[in-house]
C-alpha cells in the first residue's frame, strides 16, 4: 500500500522536475543552432 501511494508522488517529482528541463534544453539546442547557422553564412 505504502509503494503504492509513494509511486504516483515519485512520478509526479519526476515530471515536475524534467519537463522545465527539457523544455529549457530545446531553448538551449536552438539557440546554439541559431549561432551554427548564422556563422555557417557569414563565413
Amino acid at each position: 500500500m505504502a509503494l503504492e501511494r509513494q509511486e504516483p508522488f515519485q512520478t509526479f517529482l519526476v515530471s515536475r522536475f524534467t519537463v522545465p528541463w527539457h523544455r529549457a534544453y530545446h531553448r538551449f539546442l536552438r539557440i546554439i543552432n541559431s549561432i551554427f547557422i548564422c556563422l555557417v553564412f557569414t563565413t
